[in-house]
């Protein structure tokens, strides 16, 4: 089931907008092909239920438990840094609850109640004018995000109500990195390369995707601290 909720976690960073980056920085990497690279970051966490949910349920015990670390509507801050977040789901167009009476079968008398089996939590870094470009300034900003979905999840299952209604099955954290096709081809060799010496026993999910303006993503799955730090040395 984890497998199946990574591949659907992929396909919702893969559709993150050209307008999604108006308000995000990249960061600056200076030490790739002896000159200055930019790369965008996205954090993501995803989770899905044992039951059916409603849309209107789900998302506001989601966003109940965003709420200490909002700034504005669609900004979370955490160790003094800005994300812009989205919440993204998969609805279960043909699903019916089984106390719904269906009074005829014209798929118009049918209703359509928006029920969802699984939501992802998105991040963005909203850097401003601020540039992030030192090892330091990347490291604090990949621990951070990952902080930030670590505290969010749990949060969503601490709280007693939240907890029990959204009944959550699995989840997964993820970073992808977006960048153009050569600079990411070497950031996955280099992975592979930290991997292969580390003594990490169970390989973690990475792959490579299509982004936009020609553009791939690198996804890893970053459950494990460890994997965290590895992906920090790869970039700096």
């Amino acid at each position: 089931m984890e497998k199946l909720v990574l591949k659907i976690g992929e396909k919702m960073l893969e559709k993150a907008t050209e307008q999604i980056y108006d308000e995000v920085s990249p960061i600056i990497l200076k030490k790739f092909f002896r000159k200055c690279q930019e790369a965008y970051l996205k954090f993501a966490l995803i989770f899905d239920f044992y039951e059916f949910l409603l849309l209107e349920d789900a998302m506001q015990l989601v966003e109940s438990c965003l709420m200490e670390y909002k700034v504005d509507a669609s900004t979370l801050q955490i160790n003094g840094l800005e994300f812009i977040y989205f919440i993204n789901y998969e609805v279960e167009e043909d699903y019916l609850p089984p106390d719904i009476d269906i009074i005829c079968e014209e798929s118009e008398c049918v209703p359509s109640l928006g029920y969802v089996s699984l939501m992802e939590i998105m991040l963005l870094p909203k850097n401003g004018k601020k540039r992030i470009e030192s090892r330091e300034q990347v490291e604090k900003l990949i621990i951070s995000g990952v902080k930030l979905l670590d505290t969010i999840f749990n949060q969503l299952k601490k709280d007693e109500k939240t907890n029990h209604t959204l009944k959550i099955r699995s989840d997964s954290k993820m970073i992808a990195v977006e960048s153009n096709s050569i600079f990411i081809s070497d950031i996955y060799k280099r992975i592979l390369s930290e991997l292969a010496k580390s003594k990490i026993t169970c390989t973690p999910h990475i792959s490579i995707s299509k982004g936009i303006n020609g553009k791939d993503n690198l996804i890893i799955a970053t459950n494990d601290a460890t994997i965290v730090q590895l992906l920090i040395r790869a970039l700096t």
